[in-house]
This record gives structure tokens, sequence and C-alpha cells, in this order.
């Protein structure tokens, strides 16, 4: 029975607790990177390359879709929503 519940918290930490942390991380690390280059340049140029950056995610999702033969009935690269701020 603790030969089970060692192997369950171990799974616990791999499959949960390890990828809570790896998110986290990467999500700092990006506020961090978006901080600085706002700082460094502009909001201007920040904008523009957090742009280019939105368009190739989006085309990595399509391209996935495409090689796994997904029906797609609808592509944006950018969507701009209707709220006014």
């Amino acid at each position: 029975m603790t030969e089970f519940l060692l192997q369950f918290a171990q799974n616990i930490g791999y499959f949960l607790i390890l990828p809570i942390i790896i998110a986290w991380s990467i999500s700092f690390l990006s506020s961090l990177l978006s901080q600085w280059l706002t700082i460094q340049t502009s909001y201007t140029i920040t904008a523009i390359l957090s742009f280019f950056g939105v368009v190739i995610h989006e085309l990595s999702h399509l391209i996935v879709a495409i090689i796994f033969r997904h029906h797609i009935t609808e592509f944006r690269l950018w969507q701009i929503s209707d709220m006014v701020c």
C-alpha cells in the first residue's frame, strides 16, 4: 500500500505540480520580458512584435490542425474586439 501511495504522490508531482510550476515560470518570464522591452524601446514596438508573435502562434495552430486533418470551418490570424474601452 505504501508503494502505491509513493507512486501516486510521484505521479501527482510529475503530472500536476511540475506543469503548474513550468507554466507559472513561463508566464512570469514573459511578463518580465514584455516590461523590459517596453522600457528599453516603446510600447509601439512591443505591440508590433507582439502582433507578429500572435500571428506566428496562430499559424502554428493552423499547421497542426492541417497535419492532423481537422475540419477547419474558420480561421483568423487576428481578431479585433467590437468592445470600446
